[in-house]
């Protein structure tokens, strides 16, 4: 039997496109963390993300630019359907480019940001903070004395280390989606509404309101049972 040679290893490799290439190194995923982790839940989240910091406002801005995508989506479709009703039954063949402006955005602006936004937290910010938070929680973890890990399971330790960095990546693509996504969509939606009527954007409003309050109130009770369990 033949050895295969290296062209024949580069013949059957995909090949990757520049642009995603780009996008999954845009952060350094060995980068060493500066110290050891801390113990309070912000500064290990500073900690585990250092270095990071520049792709995840990337993501947020994206994010929010998919919220102002779909409510400008819902304030073209609006539009539309005022100036057929405005216009009557020879909408269509009078004013057709006013339907191919709103066919334009959603078949080129609405799905390109839609593509950029996933593809950013896909392949920019899942894959490489959850390699980032590994190899630092290892290389801290390797620094242990000899009775650490007689202490204890080498496979309880190794499950640890993968759930940690498992739910940092979970938590970062959750954030930048929401952070961006829906509050661009909540407040868009309220400015949109106002225009239209006052008392609509001020049900938005309060609905906001009572949102916030919910997760005030609700999230500290959850977190000290969660800590007790």
């Amino acid at each position: 039997m033949t050895q295969p040679n290296d062209k024949d290893e580069e013949r059957t490799q995909t090949p990757v496109h520049p642009i995603y290439w780009w996008m999954a190194n845009r952060i350094e995923p060995f980068r060493q963390a500066s110290g050891p982790p801390p113990q309070t839940l912000w500064p290990f989240l500073g900690w585990a993300l250092e270095g990071t910091g520049r792709e995840i406002k990337i993501a947020v801005f994206a994010s929010i630019c998919v919220g102002i995508a779909t409510v400008t989506g819902m304030f073209l479709i609006g539009w539309l359907i005022d100036e057929a009703q405005a216009t009557g039954p020879g909408f269509l063949a009078a004013e057709w480019w006013k339907y191919a402006v709103v066919a334009g955005f959603y078949l080129t602006i609405w799905p390109l940001a839609m593509v950029i936004n996933a593809a950013f937290n896909s392949v920019a910010l899942g894959p490489n903070v959850f390699a980032l938070t590994l190899s630092r929680l290892n290389r801290y973890t390797l620094g242990q004395s000899l009775s650490y890990f007689d202490n204890d399971f080498a496979g309880r330790i190794a499950q640890k280390k993968q759930q940690t960095a498992r739910a940092m990546m979970e938590v970062v693509n959750e954030t930048t989606n929401i952070a961006g996504n829906a509050a661009a969509t909540a407040i868009g939606a309220a400015v949109m509404l106002g225009f239209t009527d006052w008392r609509l954007a001020s049900v938005v409003l309060l609905w906001i309101a009572a949102f916030v309050f919910l997760i005030r109130w609700y999230v500290p009770k959850i977190r000290v049972r969660s800590q007790h369990r």
